[in-house]
C-alpha cells in the first residue's frame, strides 16, 4: 500500500467539496482504517463503495492502487489485477514502489504480474519521452520525503502526544527538509519559471505545487505570479493556483477568492475564511474545475455589498480600540484586538505592521516575525522605518531579521 496525506492529494485530483466527493473521501478513509486493522476484504469493499461516487476517470490512481493492495492481501488475485489495471489507466506511474510493495507478495508468482509491471513501465516510458526526466525524478523525490515525514509525524503524535519531545524533535527534521526543498525550488524557479506539464508532466507540476505548500509565506507570495503565468499558458492547473492564491491571501489577511481555506478561531469549529465577492464564488470555482462549496450558502450581491459596509465599520472600530490599547502599553490586548480585526479579511498592510509592533513589545518574537512577514507580503515597504523602530530592537539580533530586511528592500 502507498500511504498519502490524502486531503491535499485528493484535492489535487478533483479539488472540490461537493456531497459526492465528501462521501468518496469518507469511504476512502474507512478503507484505509480497515487496511491498518488488517481487515483487508472489508478495506477493499470500502474502497469500491467510494469509487461509486465518482466517474471512473476522476478516481485517484493511488486509491485504485490501494484497493488492489487490499484485494491481494485478501487473496483475491483477480480483483487485485483488475484494480492494478484501473490504477495504471488512471495514471499510476510508481513502478519502483509497486515492485517492492510487500502487499503483492501473494500475486508476484502469478503470470499476470510481469504483464502488469510491464504495462506500468510502458506507460511511464511513453509519458516521459519528451519530459525532463532528471528534474521530474528529483521533484518527486522531494515530494515523497515531504509526505513521508508528515505521515511519520502523525504516528509519533499518536504514540507520544502532541507536545512530546519526540514530536518536537521530528518537527526539527521536517523544518530541515522544508528549508532544503525551498532552497532547491528557488533554483528551479529561477531556471525554468514554474515547472509546467510540458517540462515535468502534469503530475510533476502538481508535486512542485505540493512541495511549496510548506514554504515560507514570502516565497509563496513570490512564486504565485509564476504559477499564474503557467496557468495562462496552459502549463499548470487553475485549481492549484486557486488554492495557493487563497492561502497567500489568508496569510496576508486578505479575503480569499475560491473559498479553499478554512480557519478555527479557538472555538473548535472550522470556519470558511472570508471570501471576496462571495456571491460569485461557485462560478469561479466551476471555472477552476472545483465543485460548489459544500454547506455554504452564497449571499446575494446586495447582501454581500451590505456586509462589506458593515465589516468596514467594524474594522474601524476595532482599529481605534487596538491603537488605544497599544498607546496605553496594553500590548497583549492590542495584539488580540488586531487579530480580531484581521478575521474580517480586510487588509491594511500598515495595520499588520502595527500588530507586529505590539507583539514585539509584548515579547512574542515569533508571532511578531510572522506578522512582519505578512505585512511585507501584503505590500508594506519602509526599510528606513524598520531600521529605526525601537519595538524591534531585540528582534534585530535574530537571524530572521536579515530575511525581513531583504524582503523590505525588494
Amino acid at each position: 500500500m502507498k500511504k498519502f496525506l490524502s486531503l491535499l492529494l485528493f484535492l489535487l485530483v478533483i479539488g472540490s467539496t461537493s456531497y459526492a466527493q465528501d462521501e468518496y473521501r469518507q469511504y476512502i478513509s474507512k478503507g484505509d482504517s480497515c487496511y491498518d486493522a488488517k481487515d483487508y476484504l472489508k478495506s477493499a469493499q470500502f474502497y469500491l463503495t467510494a469509487f461509486e461516487f465518482l466517474d471512473d476517470d476522476k478516481i485517484y490512481s493511488g486509491h485504485l492502487y490501494n484497493a488492489a493492495c487490499s484485494f491481494s492481501l485478501a487473496n483475491d488475485a483477480d480483483e487485485a489485477f483488475k484494480y492494478l489495471d484501473k490504477a495504471t489507466t488512471n495514471g499510476w506511474r510508481d513502478v519502483a514502489w509497486m515492485k517492492k510493495d510487500a502487499d503483492f507478495e501473494n500475486i508476484r508468482k502469478d503470470a499476470r504480474w510481469e504483464k502488469a509491471t510491464a504495462k506500468v513501465q510502458a506507460a511511464i516510458d511513453e509519458f516521459e519521452k519528451d519530459l525532463n526526466k532528471p528534474l521530474r525524478k528529483e521533484i518527486f523525490a522531494m515530494r515523497d520525503q515531504d509526505q513521508k515525514l508528515r505521515l511519520q509525524l502523525r504516528d509519533i503524535r499518536k504514540e507520544h502526544g502532541y507536545q512530546s519531545d519526540e514530536v518536537q524533535a521530528h518537527w526539527g527534521k521536517i523544518s530541515e527538509v522544508d528549508d532544503r526543498n525551498t532552497a532547491r525550488m528557488k533554483e528551479v524557479f529561477e531556471e525554468y519559471g514554474w515547472p509546467g506539464k510540458s517540462l515535468i508532466g502534469e503530475d510533476g507540476s502538481n508535486a512542485a505545487w505540493l512541495i511549496i505548500q510548506h514554504s515560507e509565506l514570502e516565497y509563496q507570495a513570490e512564486w504565485l505570479p509564476l504559477l499564474k503565468s503557467a496557468v495562462d499558458k496552459g502549463e499548470a492547473s487553475l485549481r492549484n493556483y486557486g488554492f495557493l492564491l487563497d492561502r497567500v491571501n489568508m496569510r496576508t489577511h486578505k479575503k480569499q477568492v475560491y473559498g479553499t481555506q478554512r480557519m478555527s478561531y479557538g472555538d473548535g469549529v472550522s470556519h470558511i475564511y472570508p471570501i471576496e465577492d462571495a456571491y460569485a464564488v461557485n462560478e469561479r470555482r466551476a471555472k477552476a474545475g472545483m465543485g460548489p462549496l459544500h454547506n455554504f450558502e452564497a449571499p446575494t450581491k446586495e447582501a454581500y455589498a451590505k456586509q462589506v459596509v458593515e465589516d468596514e465599520k467594524l474594522y474601524g472600530k476595532y482599529l481605534k480600540e487596538a491603537q488605544q490599547l497599544a498607546k496605553t502599553k496594553k500590548y497583549e490586548a492590542a495584539a488580540d484586538k488586531f487579530s480580531e480585526m484581521f478575521k474580517l479579511g480586510i487588509t491594511r498592510p500598515a495595520h499588520i505592521y502595527e500588530c507586529a509592533r505590539a507583539l514585539a513589545l509584548n515579547g512574542e518574537k515569533d508571532m511578531a516575525f510572522n506578522y512582519l512577514t505578512s505585512a511585507l507580503a501584503a505590500g508594506w515597504t519602509n526599510p528606513k522605518a524598520l531600521k529605526k523602530e525601537k519595538s524591534f530592537k531585540e528582534m534585530r539580533k535574530d537571524e530572521r531579521w536579515k530575511t525581513i530586511m531583504k524582503l523590505a528592500n525588494k
